[in-house]
Parts: structure tokens; sequence; C-alpha cells
């Protein structure tokens, strides 16, 4: 009885003083691409929260999709290339070793996910020759197959855009991808333009 007490007091003792499993660490075993949440890829089975991730194989690519447990550290020398708009990386320590990028995908346009770099971390180190890299890799703009939808007397009509240049729509500047348009839309109760 005395000795069961003992045992659940130690336990409870623990548990408040916020005791945790020794941290594990799993490293990236393939020298080519592949996914982050595929097993086969880690030399100790997918990374856990606490654990220190290494990815330093020559040739490796490492694709994550999704938000990444709350690692200890990851260390990387090669690419880790975030894809979707809430894919984070979350780690105490982030080291980005020579030859080793963040990246993303290439640009997308109005038809693909979003993309983004998200890193939540205490500490961020990134030795020369290390990168976070998103360059040219943000949304690569419309071009001009859009449509603008017509309300009028209950009725909408959608019209091509291109059969209406120069008419009442004329395109006035392009910045970086993002489409800006000038129009005459003169006895429109409503216009819509997806760019």
């Amino acid at each position: 009885m005395m000795l069961a007490l003992r045992r659940n007091v130690s336990i409870a003792a623990l548990l408040v003083l916020g005791w945790q499993a020794p941290a594990a660490v799993k490293i990236w075993q393939t020298p080519s691409a592949g996914r982050w949440d595929d097993p086969a890829h880690w030399l100790g089975g997918l990374p856990a929260a606490g654990d220190d991730v290494v990815i330093t194989n020559a040739g490796a690519e490492v694709l994550v999709t999704a938000a990444t447990p709350a690692l200890n550290s990851l260390t990387l020398s090669r690419r880790l290339v975030c894809s979707n708009w809430t894919t984070r990386i979350e780690a105490r320590m982030v080291s980005i070793g020579t030859g080793g990028a963040i990246t993303l995908p290439p640009a997308f346009t109005e038809s693909q996910m979003s993309n983004r770099v998200w890193i939540v971390c205490s500490n961020l180190t990134i030795e020369a020759g290390g990168k976070i890299d998103a360059a040219g890799k943000g949304y690569a703009g419309g071009g001009w197959h859009h449509r603008i939808e017509r309300f009028r007397a209950g009725r909408r009509t959608r019209r091509n855009v291109g059969a209406w240049r120069g008419r009442r729509l004329r395109r006035t500047r392009r910045l970086g991808g993002v489409c800006n348009r000038s129009l005459d839309a003169a006895g429109w109760r409503d216009l819509w333009l997806r760019c």
C-alpha cells in the first residue's frame, strides 16, 4: 500500500514538473526528393514533437505540405520545400548550413494553391551559403484569360475580356503579377472582374 502511494506521488510530481521523454534524433535517409510525411524516408520513423531533425544527405529535397510538429531542432544543409499556405516549420532551433535552403515550389497562378515560407522558432541560424529563398516563387500573374460578369435588369451575361478590350476595358498597368485595370462601367449595376 505504501509502495503504491509513493509511486503515484512520484508520477504526479513528474507530471507537475513538466517531465518529458528524451527527444529522438530523426535523420532523412533518402538521397533524393521525397515527402516529409512518408515514414520510409526517415531513420527512426516520422519526426514527432520534441525531436531533433537532421537533413544533410547529398541530393536530398524534402517537400513539406503541412505544419511540422513542434521540433526541438532542425538542422538542414539541403533543400526543404514548403508547399501550401498553412505549412509551418516549427522548431526551437533552426540551423540552415552551407548548401541548405528553405524554399518554395515554382510560382503559382490563380488556379493553384498559394505557398509561403513560415518558420516559427526561438533561434534561427543561417550560415554562409545557406538561405531562405522565395525569389520569383510567388504569384505568377493571371494573363488575359479573364471574364467579366455583367448584371443588368436581373439578367447576367458573361463576355470574354478579349471582346471588350479597347471599348469598355483597357489594360493600364501590371505590377509584380498583380493586375490593375481601368473600367468604363457606365450603366452597369455591378461588375465583377477576376484578375
